[in-house]
Formats: C-alpha cells, structure tokens, sequence
C-alpha cells in the first residue's frame, strides 16, 4: 500500500512538473497579436510595439518634396531586463525597381528616459531599399519607450511630371527583438 501511494505521488509530481514548464514555455515564446482598425500591437518577450496606423506602410500618389510619416512606440515593460531590438523594412512593392536616390526616408526614435544605456536609431537622408534590408539596431531598458517616426520623401529631381506617374511603395516596419 505505502508502495503504491507512493507511485501515484510521484506520477502526480511528474505531471504537474510538466505541465508547469509547458505553460512557460508557452508563454515565454507566445507572441500576442492584437488589432484594430488604426492600431497592430505586438508583444515578444519583454518588448511591445504599437503601431499608429498599423504596420504596413502604404505610399501612392506621390509628389515631390512632400513628407509621409509612419510612427510606432516600442516599449520595455520589463521591471529588470533591458530589451535589444532590430528593425527591418519588409518590401511589399518597392518604388522602383532599382534604388532611386531621390526616395529617400529618415528614421529617428526619441525617449525621455535620461541615461546613456538606451540607445536610440537615428537615419537621415537614406535612399530606401528595394528588398527587405536590417535598418538599425536598439537597446531600451526597463519601463522605457522609443517612440519612432519615419519620414519618406520624394526629391524634386527635375524630372518630367510623368516620373511619379502611378509609383506606389508598400512596406512594413518591423520590429524584431534580438535579446539572447
């Protein structure tokens, strides 16, 4: 009898072990996915971006030396683990099929946070890519937000008006963690 409790006890331990770091792993590696209408949050390990006007960046009827913004947060909601992350430009539709110096994006996140662990991804003036390019790196810490803003533009090249004629640029900014 004392054989068999024993048995069953260990079982019921080696069950609620499992199922223990099952949950865990689970919820370690779940990404959260919530959307709307105006807003995409994503959620890794400790990091959350939230998307203004969602994720995908969607540029038609282009004119010359006017700006259009893109504008995401990434926030560190961790209470001790400071957060690295990776941005990428996904190309859906590139402007042209070539790099076209006179498309050109700048690219600045800010914070409030006062200290010199967060560090920031500032472009300027950079032709934007025709395929899917890394376009910078960060590191944020604890109970921290980036709020970053990405400006495109046409330059005036003194081309013909028929130079824009049905150009359309269709990109996603995406925001990978890279904590290791």
């Amino acid at each position: 009898m004392n054989k068999k409790f024993h048995v069953i006890l260990y079982i019921i331990i080696l069950v609620v072990v499992l199922a223990m770091f099952s949950g865990t792993a689970y919820a370690y590696y779940k990404k959260v996915i919530v959307k709307d209408e105006a807003n995409v949050t994503i959620k890794t390990i400790n990091l959350l971006v939230e998307y203004d006007n969602g994720s995908k960046i969607n540029l038609n009827d282009l004119k010359y030396d006017e700006e259009y913004s893109h504008s995401f947060a990434i926030r560190n909601d961790s209470v001790d683990e400071i957060g690295k992350y990776k941005l990428l430009f996904e190309i859906i539709t590139p402007f042209n099929k070539a790099i076209d110096s006179n498309f050109i994006y700048n690219l600045e996140c800010t914070t409030e946070s006062a200290d010199n662990i967060n560090k920031l991804i500032k472009i300027e003036n950079t032709p934007v890519p025709v395929a899917n390019k890394e376009i910078g790196s960060g590191v944020i810490t604890p109970n921290t937000v980036h709020n970053c803003k990405v400006n495109f533009k046409v330059k005036n090249n003194n081309q013909d008006k028929e130079y824009l004629k049905d150009k359309i640029f269709v990109a996603k900014v995406k925001v990978l963690s890279s904590n290791e």
